[in-house]
């Protein structure tokens, strides 16, 4: 009989690394990730509602609905090495976003949104770096390299302008 109980050899192994405690910074890496990513969808579903401009107000959406996507896949990655699927969050995302909607309320100004979005963005692209920089198994690498360079888009147009 299969000793990893009808995991596929890889992910057995991987998640028997993981168990293990065999390499800490790959999950410290991946929960950091993860709680960027969903740091990202409220922070994008945010922007969604400060921003008056209507194309704007669509990409918002459709970048936090794909964020969204990214989040179940690496919940899924973390669950399966950990049993861990990451918190939902960090505070200090929270406060980044109370702020944004402070300073809007304030300025009424579209463009301090999207620097705004643009910086947890950048944030976003760190924390992807470092994961990428850790001794990550083979079938994690490329879903978080896809993941950074869509991540990189959408950075890149909001440093250029979104409309």
């Amino acid at each position: 009989m299969d000793r990893t109980g009808g995991i596929p050899k890889v992910h057995a192994t991987v998640a028997s690394e993981f168990a293990h405690g065999v390499d800490n910074d790959v999950e410290e890496a991946l929960s950091t990730v993860i709680d960027l990513v969903s740091d990202g969808v409220e922070g994008l579903t945010k922007c969604a509602e400060l921003v008056e401009d209507t194309v704007a107000q669509s990409l918002f959406r459709l970048w936090a609905n794909e964020r969204r996507s990214f989040l179940a896949d690496l919940h899924n990655i973390a669950a399966r090495f950990s049993g861990n699927d990451g918190d939902p969050g960090t505070t200090r995302a929270t406060l980044h976003r109370t702020w944004m909607t402070v300073k809007n309320m304030v300025t009424g100004d579209d463009e301090s949104v999207f620097e705004s979005a643009s910086r947890g963005e950048r944030a976003a692209i760190d924390a992807y770096e470092d994961a990428l920089a850790t001794d990550l198994p083979d079938d994690v690498r490329p879903i978080l390299q896809n993941q950074l360079d869509e991540i990189r888009s959408i950075h890149d147009r909001l440093t250029k302008g979104v409309s």
